[in-house]
């Protein structure tokens, strides 16, 4: 496992020590996967980074997957991860004619594919939701006086989410970042220029939408000689023109497949994701996750889940700009963490028998 950062957990302080709650405020700790962990703790936690990782990297759906054998394909495309790193996985699979692959199959997830898609369009709606709410708070700010200083409140950009959902098409994240829907391998012009018209118009929409809601923010409070202006009583307008033509700059620039600010912000949901996963499907350092505790691990994550949910701790400690999408992060990491105890529960003995991860892997 990779990831250098703590990583965050309500059983925590800081730096490794057992968090506590005070007045009924739970404090979010962290730890340091290097140091904290025992190598079981560390195989349960590589594991849970494994699944997350093959959700926030899952290929176009209707891609279908292979088997690649060990020695029958270019290095490039068995790309090892967290799940299949070990010399002891038979054979991984990957799927055929995806230039967007981000790496193979593990073996022992081969027959969850299909929830890693539904999942892997989730969290790419997470990510486009995640944009539009920048995008939303850019243009609310973009070149505001001092005296007219717009204030935003939670519930404008809680309406911006609802509204985008409402106007987006279902897996508008796949279908404007995946860079595996772009390079499926097609020769097919109709669909490829059918897929491009039907980019530039979400995006459009999109942008249209928000700046409206943006000029709605910017124009509230406005004092004229009739008194203030309250944007509620107003019919919907036109929003400003240059306002329009900044957001679709902007989109034309960032809502593309591999642009460097998708990329970016995919992978900050995907560590706000992981840290809630890690959160409901680990108990923390005084839980026994493994197989030799000999016990079902499916009733002791249901326990850890409802406490977890309980602790109101799912969401915390986001960053900037991510709080509006606290709801959206829990569920997904929810869903997650419950197909990820499942996956244990059948291959964790297997994980943690000596010589199927060296030390280099972990």
């Amino acid at each position: 496992m990779l990831r250098k950062t703590p990583i965050s957990h309500h059983a925590y302080g800081s730096h490794g020590q057992t968090g506590s709650s005070e007045e009924g405020v739970t404090k979010l700790g962290s730890f340091r996967y290097k140091e904290d962990l025992t190598r079981n703790q560390k195989i349960y936690i590589a594991a849970l980074k494994g699944v997350v990782d093959l959700v926030f990297d899952t290929l176009n759906p209707a891609t279908p997957f292979t088997p690649v054998f060990p020695g029958s394909s270019s290095p490039s495309k068995t790309r090892a991860v967290s799940l299949s790193s070990s010399k002891n996985s038979a054979y991984t699979y990957t799927p055929e004619g995806s230039a967007g692959a981000q790496g193979p199959m593990p073996e022992t997830m081969y027959l969850d594919k299909a929830r890693l898609v539904n999942l892997g369009g989730e969290a790419g709606e997470l990510t486009g939701l995640y944009m539009m709410v920048l995008l939303f708070r850019q243009m609310v700010f973009s070149n505001p006086t001092p005296a007219t200083r717009p204030q935003l409140r939670k519930e404008d950009t809680i309406r911006v989410k609802r509204e985008v959902r409402d106007i987006a098409p279902v897996g508008f994240g796949t279908l404007l970042l995946s860079s595996a829907g772009v390079n499926d391998g097609s020769d097919d012009i109709t669909t490829h220029t059918s897929k491009d018209e039907e980019r530039t118009r979400v995006k459009q929409d999109l942008v249209l939408q928000i700046a409206r809601r943006a000029c709605d923010v910017r124009g509230r409070g406005k004092t004229t000689d009739v008194g203030v202006i309250d944007n509620a009583s107003l019919p919907p307008s036109m929003p400003d023109a240059s306002l329009v033509s900044l957001g679709q700059c902007w989109a034309d620039a960032n809502l593309l497949p591999g642009s460097s600010l998708s990329q970016f912000l995919h992978n900050r949901v995907r560590e706000a994701v992981l840290d809630a996963v890690v959160g409901l499907a680990w108990g923390g350092p005084g839980s026994a996750n493994t197989a030799s505790g000999g016990y079902n691990l499916l009733e002791r994550g249901e326990s850890a889940i409802r406490n977890y949910k309980a602790l109101a701790c799912a969401g915390l400690g986001l960053g900037a700009g991510m709080e509006p999408l606290h709801e959206d992060i829990c569920k997904l990491a929810e869903k997650i963490a419950r197909l990820a105890l499942v996956h244990l529960n059948t291959h964790l003995p297997m994980y943690e028998q000596e010589g199927f991860f060296s030390s280099r892997d972990l």
